[in-house]
């Protein structure tokens, strides 16, 4: 009995320090965000969302949200001003649905943008409006980081779905990494024949899981409680 117990403790540990993995959601325009949000839910966390419908209409403020640093290397100014009109080229998706009036990101045609989290979190993402990608040169891909402002270690990439967003329709990229380490994500848009690509709703989970080493000390203390059982 005491075999079991110590090999049934052993295969915790193991389990627990297994490699990370990284998963990106950009396949699927229809359900990306659905996919991403039930990932999440996976692994008992949940989303916070950054709407913009509490930042004042005007410049950005890359600090307004706390634990979150959003930066452009350009004017980016939130407002409720969607394209009036849209290219028809294919192949088309209409994507998540059409983006609404409410506040969003309006970065100059061509930018890159950064997010970097004050801690590190298990998935972070973000929705695009109005994206223009039919031959897939427009959206470079989306690179997760797990150092600051771009840093660090590459843990992955998501490349978006060469399709045709217009007019105004909504996309979502996300990434998770099982590992809860990234701090930092970037994506840049060519502005391919000066076309604006908004950004609303980024949504990135809450906490991130416990490091390998947790696991260890969690799997550790399970097994020093089962043998104490055991021996009393």
């Amino acid at each position: 009995m005491r075999k079991t117990t110590v090999a049934l403790a052993l295969a915790l540990i193991t389990a627990g320090t297994a490699s990370a993995g990284f998963v990106s959601y950009a396949a699927n325009p229809t359900s990306n965000s659905t996919d991403f949000a039930a990932g999440v839910a996976t692994y008992g966390q949940t989303l916070n969302t950054l709407d913009f419908e509490t930042h004042p209409l005007g410049t950005l403020n890359s600090t307004f949200y706390p634990g979150v640093t959003i930066a452009f290397g350009n004017t980016t100014n939130v407002t409720t001003e969607l394209a009036s009109q849209g290219g028809l080229t294919s192949p088309q998706s209409t994507g998540e649905g059409a983006g609404d009036a409410s506040h969003h990101l309006t970065p100059d045609a061509a930018y890159t943008m950064t997010i970097t989290f004050d801690t590190p979190v298990l998935a972070a993402g973000f929705f695009l409006i109005d994206f223009y990608n039919p031959s897939g040169v427009n959206g470079q891909p989306f690179i997760v980081y797990d150092g600051p402002n771009g840093t660090g270690n590459v843990l992955g990439s998501v490349t978006p779905a060469p399709y045709n967003f217009q007019i105004n329709n909504k996309y979502f990229l996300g990434a998770l990494s099982t590992d809860g380490d990234i701090r930092s994500i970037r994506f840049s848009s060519t502005g391919f024949a000066g076309d604006s690509v908004y950004i609303d709703n980024i949504q990135y989970s809450t906490t991130g899981t416990p490091e390998p080493g947790t696991w260890l000390l969690l799997a550790s203390g399970g097994l020093l409680v089962v043998m104490k059982r055991r021996r009393a």
